[in-house]
């Protein structure tokens, strides 16, 4: 529970910086860029660690678990149809300012600009103690330490996300964020037995430019 929790904490950790842009401003600055998947980081159960990470530009995957006291690691195998999901896992963010999750060309989420908060669709009730610190968002929730909030839903089926779940935590709750200091954007994902959780993280595309 504590290495689940750990991942999510992250989130609402002081990071010390200090907001001034309006919502609308900073995703203005955003618009007309691709972001994509840069790394999975994700805990199961109570002691297994999931990690998928770019080498150079290549995709690696690690699992790790507690043996006798002791953390294995071994490397995971990545076959093609992962590797296609990692290539193509990316965020969009639009003229009209929506920002648009997608893999395999497959929209997941698509999120549409609300300047007087975030795309809440959190039907639960949560405490202190509720996965991804859910009990800190709300509606009018726009910036909190340096992280932009937009997005939250907590009723999603574990088929939807399922064919996409590359750490195999069968989600059904989903915040998607954009850390100011960090510019990358992540998603959170769990479900409601915490029995899985991991984070999704997205840096900017580069641009190469061509030789003359």
């Amino acid at each position: 529970m504590k290495k689940i929790l750990f991942i999510f904490l992250i989130l609402l950790s002081n990071i010390g910086f200090a907001q001034s842009k309006s919502k609308e401003d900073v995703l203005k600055s955003l618009a007309g860029n691709t972001y994509q998947l840069d790394a999975i980081y994700a805990s199961m159960g109570a002691n297994t660690l999931v990690d998928y990470y770019k080498s150079k530009g290549i995709w690696k995957g690690t699992m790790s678990m507690l043996m006798m006291g002791r953390r294995e690691a071994e490397n995971l195998k990545i076959t093609p149809i992962e590797l296609k999901k990692l290539n193509t896992m990316k965020i969009v963010i639009n003229t009209d300012l929506s920002v648009v999750l997608s893999c395999n060309d497959v929209v997941l989420a698509n999120i549409p600009f609300k300047s007087d908060g975030m795309v809440f669709e959190l039907k639960g009730t949560y405490d202190e103690y509720s996965a991804i610190a859910l009990d800190k968002i709300k509606p009018d929730l726009i910036y909190k330490e340096g992280e932009l909030y937009l997005y939250a839903i907590d009723s999603l089926e574990e088929s939807y996300l399922e064919p996409y779940d590359l750490a195999g935590v069968a989600p059904t709750i989903m915040v998607i964020t954009y850390n100011m200091k960090e510019n990358n954007f992540k998603i959170l994902l769990s479900n409601s037995e915490v029995i899985g959780a991991a984070s999704y993280e997205f840096k900017k595309r580069a641009i190469v430019k061509k030789k003359a």
